[in-house]
């Protein structure tokens, strides 16, 4: 192995880590996830939605999109008290529905089109109370995070993330390395049976979900999308999209 990872297996195992080189070449001979997936997409009244698989929490805002497809969201009008109600509980039962899906897909025995039908949106909707809200047990709280987009005269287009979780992630930096070591562990549930406990050779839950929008007849670029703030990223984007349609 080289300098970089010697000095990146020193600094954690210094921080009472249990990482050896032996695992660095693993990983770099199998990659837990070697090719990504085509992204997951959904068609939202004529352009496509599109956003990275889990272990990101992408799916989040595509059932979100899918919920709100069934109201006049314009009719509600923009940042009203219905428009951020109905906003706000489709967010929740969005992240309910596809949080056992939020982990390395690998754990995951569901279908990935099966929370993205018109059924599972039909039933999410029936739970939503236009006069209560849906009281959570658990706030989702975060911030942060860093987002690039850039597109060319060509239309070649890039929604980029970059995040390493908490503050200087986890407060590692090897020797004579220019970068901090990320803490996306956290993001793993201690539960037994939970598709996100935590173990060895797992993709841990990914808050970063950059996004891009295309005419769905055509499949020309409209948009790239993303926003910061970890656990507020989908309804975030959700936001955002909406303002660029309205």
């Amino acid at each position: 192995m080289g300098v970089t990872a010697q000095n990146i297996v020193a600094a954690v195992q210094e921080a009472g880590g249990a990482l050896t080189e032996e695992d660095m070449k693993e990983h770099l001979l199998n990659p837990p996830n070697p090719v990504p997936d085509e992204a997951l997409s959904i068609d939202f009244n004529g352009v496509t939605i599109w956003e990275m698989r889990p272990n990101t929490i992408g799916i989040v805002a595509l059932v979100i999109f899918n919920i709100l497809k069934g109201y006049d969201i314009r009719g509600l009008g923009h940042n009203s008290p219905d428009y951020i109600h109905l906003v706000a509980e489709a967010t929740k039962l969005a992240f309910l529905e596809a949080w056992e899906y939020l982990c390395d897909p690998k754990c995951c025995s569901k279908r990935m089109d099966e929370i993205l039908t018109e059924e599972c949106a039909q039933k999410l909707r029936k739970k939503i109370d236009p006069e209560s809200a849906y009281r959570c047990h658990q706030p989702f709280l975060g911030a942060n995070t860093s987002y690039v987009a850039a597109v060319d005269r060509e239309g070649n287009a890039c929604s980029f993330i970059c995040s390493i979780c908490s503050y200087f992630g986890s407060g590692i930096i090897p020797e004579d390395c220019g970068f901090a070591m990320h803490d996306r562990a956290k993001s793993m549930s201690l539960e037994e049976g939970n598709t996100n406990t935590f173990g060895p050779n797992k993709l841990p839950l990914h808050s970063n979900m950059p996004a891009i929008v295309t005419e769905t007849g055509t499949n020309d670029l409209l948009a790239v999308l993303g926003v910061i703030g970890r656990w507020m990223q989908p309804q975030g984007q959700v936001q955002v999209f909406m303002l660029f349609i309205g």
